[in-house]
């Protein structure tokens, strides 16, 4: 799907089904109830199959004794493909026809042209790099250390969370659809803060135990979470309520990204909002106002704004208008509101010579950024 909404459910479902797997390697009732979660959780997101590569994996991973065979395995993907068809009614009539349809639509699509690394390729390392770059280097560093760790103590539990963790980053790799981030990579999240939370007991273990008295003890292990603690802290005030553009210290940050066009910002229209109630705040009365903005569905509702500030290019949604969508890129549109607003996504991709082509008319006004990456500008005309 595209609705960003999900990536939260598919998260829970994910580990759910994970762990109710794990549990079913030695309850039969555990596996049938894994067999209806794991159908629950490719239904709530496609990207979820590369459950039918990891909990096999897991099965031969686990080396004690099992209350199911190899053949039940098979049961994954069939069991899953009929939960799929009782809960999406698309496939009830055509179920062969709806899913092609669907498949073939994704297809279509290819890849968003977004910059990585200052080109708007995306290799096989596109993921990986997502998911370092996006990851607060002390979070690096204890995952690091979590990964060393479970590698050398290759038990059941250990082996699962670095197949959790490399699995799906291994297939979304070579998946032709790498685009948005770490967004379809995003159910490996809770390995990584199970890897990092190994690290940080460890070094925790290292350092306390450098000490005789058990209250020093105590205290030096409780510190180390408590630094990590402050310093997620640290890193989400630092870039509030714009978390979609984090990058860490290891690229310089979200203003060093912007520069260099290393990797995408504001691509979920972040800074629209903001931008459009500062002009609700600050436009004079009965002024109009046009959004280059993409996306355009980001532009708050005309309920929430002031009756005065008329968008004079409103976006039309194609189910509202009934043929396409009405101004949804604006590329075609004159600007000749008393207020116009640029969003970083539509300058990149869109439109680059736009703040140009208005100087003569528009003055800056007002830069909505985060940590010196500019998300969105306001322009009044001179």
């Amino acid at each position: 799907t595209k609705i960003a909404a999900l990536d939260a459910m598919l998260l829970f479902m994910f580990t759910l089904s994970v762990y109710a797997f794990t549990r079913g390697l030695e309850s039969r009732k555990w596996f049938i109830i894994s067999l209806i979660v794991t159908g629950l959780t490719v239904a709530t997101k496609f990207n979820a199959v590369t459950l039918f590569v990891l909990l096999p994996v897991i099965y031969f991973i686990h080396r004690r004794p099992k209350a199911i065979g190899k053949k039940h395995l098979l049961l994954i993907p069939f069991v899953s493909a009929a939960v799929l068809y009782l809960v999406w009614p698309r496939l009830w009539f055509d179920p062969i026809g709806g899913l092609l349809a669907n498949f073939n639509w994704w297809q279509s699509l290819g890849d968003v042209s977004e910059y990585f690394l200052g080109g708007l390729s995306h290799p096989i390392y596109y993921m990986a790099t997502y998911v370092v770059v996006t990851t607060p280097v002390l979070i690096l560093a204890t995952l690091a250390l979590g990964v060393y760790y479970s590698a050398r103590h290759r038990d059941g539990e250990n082996l699962t969370l670095l197949a959790w963790l490399l699995i799906p980053l291994f297939v979304y790799s070579f998946y032709h659809f790498r685009q948005a981030g770490p967004r379809y990579v995003i159910m490996i999240y809770p390995a990584v803060a199970m890897l990092a939370g190994i690290g940080i007991h460890r070094i925790s273990s290292w350092l306390s135990g450098m000490h005789r008295f058990n209250a020093r003890k105590t205290a030096v292990y409780m510190a180390i979470p408590f630094i990590v603690f402050v310093y997620l802290l640290a890193v989400d005030v630092s870039v509030h309520p714009y978390y979609l553009d984090y990058y860490n210290e290891l690229v310089g940050g979200p203003g060093n990204v912007y520069n260099n066009h290393m990797f995408a910002i504001g691509q979920w229209g972040e800074g629209i909002g903001e931008a459009a109630f500062w002009l609700n705040s600050n436009a004079k009365p009965n002024s109009t106002v046009q959004y280059f903005v993409q996306p355009r569905h980001a532009v708050p509702f005309p309920s929430r704004m002031r009756a005065d500030l008329t968008d004079i290019t409103p976006f039309i949604p194609k189910y509202i208008s009934g043929t396409e969508n009405i101004n949804w890129d604006m590329t075609n549109v004159t600007p000749e509101a008393d207020y116009l607003v640029e969003n970083t996504f539509f300058r990149l991709y869109m439109n680059e010579s736009f703040h140009a082509d208005i100087a003569g008319s528009y003055e800056l006004i007002k830069t909505i950024d985060v940590q010196g990456a500019p998300l969105a500008w306001v322009y009044t005309r001179k």
